[in-house]
Order: C-alpha cells, then structure tokens, then sequence
C-alpha cells in the first residue's frame, strides 16, 4: 500500500496482509516542504469532470485535499472523444463554486475551434456559446467565428480569466498569437504534463509581451479515464495569493504574476530579492544577483538558468539533504541589454505517463538603462507568422458572410500595426 499527498509529502509504503479481507493500517507522511504555508496556493486550472450536483463537491473537494490541491477548475466544453457537451457543472459564477477548509472548486470553460486553437476560460458566469466552432462537437458550427480574441472579450466582461491552452499548440492556424498581441490573453498555459510548449511564450516575451505561465492536467481526455490518467494535478501551477483559494485572489496572484508550474519539483527565484514576474531596473555597468532552488524528493535530472530563453552556463550546486535532492544557484551577473530570466528544470521519469516530471517559473524582467525588452527577431518572425495567418484566413476561413470574415481579418492587422509599434521601440 502506498500513500501520498501532493507534491510536498514524501510518499511512503507498506507491505500488509489481509488475512480476513480487512486490515486497519496507518502510514505517516513526512512533509519535507513548507511551500502552501508560506502563502503560495496549488492549482490545477484544466480538469473535465461532470458536477452535476453541489452534494458531490464535498468528495472533490476531499479529493483535491487529498492531491496537495488549493483549487481545482472544472471547465465544460463540447466535441472531442464526446461529440456533444461535456463536463457539465451544474451551476457557474458564485453560484457555482465551492469552498471548504482551504480548498475550493471554479467552474469554467475550454473554448474551442478546429483551427483557431483552445483557450481556458477560468471564473465565468456563465458558458459563453456555442461552446466551439470551427467544426468541432455536435452540432456542429463549422464557421470560424467568433473570433476567440471576442469569446475572451466576453469572458474577461464576466469578470474571468481568459487564457491560452497548450501553448497555443493546437489548431490548424492558432490565433493565440495574435490574441496575445491585442491584449485579450491573461495567462499562457505551457503544460499539460503530456504536452509541454514553450517556444512561442518564450518568442512573445523577446517581443515585450509578458504572460504568467499556467498548467493543469487536461484529464480525462474522454468521458471515462484510461489507465494511465491520473486523477488530479500531476502537473499544476503555483500561484502567490498569500494562501487564499478564492477566485478574486488567484486572479490578483496572476496578474502579480507570482507563478509557476511544477509536475514535482519546487522552485524558488529571486533576482535582486525580486520575485517572479516583478521588473528590476538597473544601469549598464551594474550587476544583478540571481539565486533560485529546486527541490525534490524524487531524483532532479537537470536545471537551467533562461535568459531570453537559451540555456545559460550556470554554476548549479547539486546536494541530497534528508532524502530531498536540490539544486541551488548564487550567481552575480553582469549583463549589458535588458533581459528577462526564468528557471526551468527536469526531476524524475513518469513511467505510467511516459513524460518527466518538470519546472519553470514564470520569467523576472531586468530592464537596463530603460530600454525595452526587444528582439528583432522574434517580432520578424511574428510579422511573418501573422500575415500567412491572415493570408490563411482570407482565402480558407469558414465564414457565414463577408463582413465576419472582414472583421477576422481586421484584427490580424491590428495586431500587426501593434507589432510595428515594437520595431520602432
């Protein structure tokens, strides 16, 4: 028999006998980590249960409990392995929510179009139809439209969050970038355990354009889980709410920007005693002082130092210390154009999910002699990336009429025009 709670308990194990098909056994959990009473809160922001009933959210929120979990999302959609709507809550907005000791439940979102990509949508009053569009579920709306950056416009008017799911990785032609450019993106989800993207919320902060990174399990991926599904939070975000698990405290975290996701390891990072997400000003001839921990008590495989993101060489001090494994990392660094830095790691194999377990906070600004953050690169490739979009759109989008397909491709141009904005910069 195994035991386990979250991420900041050592599991532990025992071999019993059950001689009359019952046993009492008692197993102590060593907690090697003070993380959640230091203020930070776990959540897994992209579950797909059905709450059909609020006399069910006392087993999940035991279950959350259970899993090291402040709060869980339970988001609705439509299509996929299910044609139809899927993960149903019973109600949504306040209404909808539940709170015991300190966990709580928040109904959402996943909004979805075939070629438009995903997004979560997290704290909504209410599901923002028709659920998804490009095709996708039954029935079936095969335009592409509305445009998602308006179903977040809608979510945002609600009072929610309105973040990009997969890393903007699914889709025939995602308009995440785009979205991001225009504002409409409170958060970027790099990780679902199975899918980890980074590469394009690296290539939007070259640009200027910071998002708090999120991640959550995406499970189940069908109404039944398969076996090798976990139930809850095997890869989850932690957000600083100085320990409150309500909705208006996650959103302020976020927006704070004090995050990061872990699939195990814990991290700590600070530049100059800034904190993840902050911005440090300095001048050209100061230096900067960077220390970061992660900690685990499953094996660590690597930890990088990012900045801009490329792996920098940094001096990691590796130790076993009570059974937890950390690597650590005191570096005073010059630096001579403003950068933002991030850490991100690797711990141990997950063999039933065939995935590692990972880090990465979210990045800290250093912005020296008040010049912008700023590659040239990054915003060409954008540049490029949205005319073939919107060129993609023109001649391929599903619309009723010219004037949706108008407006779609209007704010391809708004968001190249903003993207100029950054070449003069």
């Amino acid at each position: 028999m195994t035991a386990a709670r979250g991420f900041e308990y050592v599991p532990t194990s025992k071999t019993v006998s059950l001689p009359d098909n019952s046993n009492v056994i008692e197993l102590k959990l060593k907690r090697w980590s003070q993380l959640t009473h230091s203020g930070w809160v776990a959540i897994d922001e992209h579950l797909h249960f059905d709450r059909l009933d609020a006399v069910d959210d006392s087993r999940w929120l035991a279950m959350l409990e259970a899993d090291g979990l402040n709060s869980g999302h339970f988001m609705v959609l439509k299509g996929g392995m299910t044609p139809g709507i899927w993960a149903r809550q019973f109600a949504y907005g306040d209404s909808g929510r539940a709170h015991a000791n300190n966990q709580s439940i928040i109904p959402g979102q996943e909004y979805r179009d075939f070629t438009q990509g995903h997004i979560n949508l997290l704290g909504i009053s209410k599901p923002i139809e028709p659920y998804s569009t490009g095709g996708m579920g039954w029935p079936a709306v095969v335009e592409n439209f509305p445009p998602l950056h308006d179903v977040m416009n809608i979510a945002q008017g609600q009072g929610g969050l309105a973040g990009v799911a997969h890393g903007g990785s699914l889709g025939r032609r995602p308009t995440a970038v785009s979205d991001a450019i225009l504002e409409k993106v409170d958060f970027w989800e790099i990780s679902n355990g199975f899918i980890y993207e980074t590469d394009t919320w690296y290539q939007l902060m070259n640009c200027g354009i910071f998002l708090p990174p999120m991640a959550g399990t995406d499970l189940p991926n069908s109404p039944y889980r398969e076996p090798w599904q976990p139930m809850l939070g095997s890869i989850r975000s932690y957000v600083q709410t100085n320990g409150l698990v309500d909705f208006e405290s996650l959103k302020k975290g976020l927006k704070k920007g004090a995050v990061f996701i872990s699939g195990g390891p814990l991290a700590q990072f600070t530049i100059n005693g800034s904190a993840m997400g902050e911005t440090i000003h300095i001048s050209k001839s100061d230096s900067i002082l960077i220390r970061a921990e992660v900690s685990s008590p499953r094996e660590i495989r690597n930890v990088h130092l990012l900045k801009n993101g490329v792996v920098q060489r940094a001096d990691m001090k590796k130790r076993l210390e009570n059974g937890i494994y950390k690597w650590t990392l005191e570096s005073a660094l010059a630096i001579d154009e403003s950068s933002w830095f991030a850490i991100a790691g690797t711990g141990s194999h997950i063999g039933v999910q065939r995935i590692d377990e990972i880090v990465h906070t979210n990045a800290i600004r250093v912005i020296v002699d008040e010049r912008p953050i700023r590659s040239k690169e990054a915003v060409a490739a954008f540049v490029t990336q949205l005319e073939s979009d919107r060129e993609h759109y023109r001649s391929e989008g599903a619309y009723k009429n010219a004037g949706e397909r108008n407006y779609a491709l209007s704010l391809f141009d708004q968001a190249l025009k903003e993207l100029e904005k950054h070449v003069v910069e």
